[in-house]
């Protein structure tokens, strides 16, 4: 591969990881619905469900940052978008069964 397709591969990466964080955050409110129904949760709560996430993901982000200046930032992205998408699939499989 020639530089400038590295470069615009690494460009592609790096912006698809800044997306998911993006779509996290999309998925968690649109099934506040269900998560409202299921759990018969009060707007209060919901927004607690909310705010948690929040914090519970700025904690790993912190933490998957200070694993990247240990161990090196890609040995760290690849394994963690990874587990992302599979989680991300798992969940999708578990939800689409209950459909």
């Amino acid at each position: 591969m020639q530089t400038s397709q590295l470069k615009r591969a690494g460009l592609v990466v790096l912006l698809a990881g800044q997306l998911l964080p993006m779509i996290d955050f999309s998925i968690v409110n649109v099934a506040l619905d269900a998560m409202a129904q299921s759990l018969r949760a009060s707007p209060i709560a919901l927004a607690l469900i909310v705010a948690v996430y929040g914090i519970a993901f700025a904690i790993c982000l912190a933490m998957g940052g200070r694993l990247g200046d240990n161990f090196g930032r890609r040995r760290v992205f690849l394994p963690a978008s990874g587990s992302l998408a599979l989680r991300h699939y798992c969940a999708a499989s578990l939800t689409a069964s209950a459909c």
